[in-house]
């Protein structure tokens, strides 16, 4: 994640923008040999808050507007005030502050705790235990203990993650689907059910040998299933993920009993109560074994970001993450006998309509600059200078080669 100032019409805005955290020359406010790490006093709020306040990913900088340190974090914004001394995290609507009293948190507006916070007793508000330690998966880049790519980009992938009777389109690189993707989706997608049907339960395998780093669940309230999202690296600058699994194989099962765990707070999504838990997990599977079974929505998603890749012409690129400028089609690192049979379900959302138009795969790039892709609002987290509050998110725009259609 990276906070940055922006200097508008008499107004200073603090935009937390939710980034993949790479080597730490890289990382905001940081010199070259630094890595992010709390200042001790929020290094204090950290050890009570655990995973909820998450990790640093910049240094520790100062507020122009007020003198507060400032630090962005994995899951919001930390900042010790510079009138009081009080370490105090916001995830934008939450605030916690460690102060005399003890530890503090309210919700709504204001920056320091107001007469109606409440004590958190001591136990609170961590997320579960830990069982073991397994070592966090780096943003950016895969774990040292994956080998690097090789700097040439060349197909890799010798197994088809579905079979070709189990779904029905290979949905391309920033394809449409409202009212979830209204703006150009950056992962393509199997399609499995139409408007209506329940999605049918199919494995899904994984492409290659690969070493798969975190286990995404996704409990809703009043809901018996969970959903599932599998993250995995073939080679350390190649990150790829499965979306909307209804389970996981039982070797990743087994391996995130191991884990580490991170929970966030419980937040609200469709009108429901969603928990949301990161398994940091260190496994290695073969071409071919099995990662999971479709069935948690219509689609199955499957992502690619290959930090390889020069960063795509985004007009507005700081507005985004690393790996959003880094998105590719998996369909190019198949080898070229399976790359063909996918490349047969390349169709729109029913299977109907072939997709035509070159590269059959599709990307997000400038070849059409009339066209824009307003992509900003999910991916900025802005806060005001002096209230710490969220702002609306500013959209941003960056060209699409994939016509309307497909």
């Amino acid at each position: 994640m990276r906070l940055s100032l922006r200097l508008g019409a008499g107004a200073v805005a603090l935009m937390v923008a939710f980034a993949a955290v790479g080597a730490a020359a890289s990382a905001p406010y940081c010199t070259s040999s630094q890595a992010p790490a709390f200042v001790p006093e929020l290094a204090g709020l950290k050890a009570r808050l655990g995973a909820v306040m998450g990790e640093a990913t910049e240094c520790a900088h100062a507020n122009p507007a007020n003198g507060d340190v400032l630090q962005a974090t994995t899951t919001g914004l930390a900042y010790l005030r510079k009138v009081s001394g009080i370490p105090t995290f916001t995830t934008g609507g939450a605030h916690w502050a460690l102060t005399a009293a003890g530890l503090l948190t309210w919700a709504g507006g204001s920056v320091d705790p107001p007469a109606s916070a409440r004590l958190v007793p001591t136990a609170a508000p961590t997320s579960p235990p830990t069982p073991t330690s397994v070592p966090d998966a780096p943003r950016g880049a895969g774990p040292a203990s994956v080998p690097p790519c090789p700097a040439d980009i060349a197909p890799m992938f010798t197994v088809l993650p579905m079979a070709l009777d189990n779904f029905l389109a290979f949905r391309p690189l920033g394809f449409l689907s409202p009212p979830i993707h209204v703006f150009p989706a950056k992962h393509s997608s199997f399609t499995l059910a139409l408007p209506g049907q329940t999605p049918p339960r199919r494995p899904v395998y994984f492409p290659g040998d690969v070493w798969v780093t975190e286990v995404n669940v996704a409990e809703w309230e009043g809901r018996d299933q969970a959903g599932y999202g599998v993250t995995f690296y073939p080679c350390r600058e190649f990150k790829l993920y499965f979306g909307h699994l209804s389970s996981v194989s039982e070797p990743l099962r087994a391996a995130m009993q191991r884990a580490t765990v991170a929970c966030n707070p419980p937040y609200a999504s469709g009108g429901a109560t969603v928990k949301g838990c990161r398994y940091l997990v260190s496994i290695k599977v073969s071409a071919g074994d099995l990662a999971g079974t479709s069935g948690d929505a219509a689609g199955v998603d499957f992502g690619a970001i290959d930090y390889r890749t020069p960063p795509l012409a985004f007009v507005r690129p700081e507005h985004y993450l690393r790996e959003m400028l880094h998105y590719v089609s998996p369909v190019p690192y198949f080898v070229p006998a399976v790359r063909a049979r996918l490349e047969t379900k390349l169709r729109s959302y029913d299977g109907k309509v072939p997709r035509t138009a070159a590269p059959s795969s599709a990307h997000t790039d400038r070849t059409l600059p009339v066209r824009c892709r307003a992509t900003g609002l999910p991916l900025v987290r802005t806060f005001r200078s002096r209230s710490y509050s969220p702002m609306p998110s500013s959209r941003s725009c960056t060209t699409m080669s994939s016509p309307p259609s497909q």
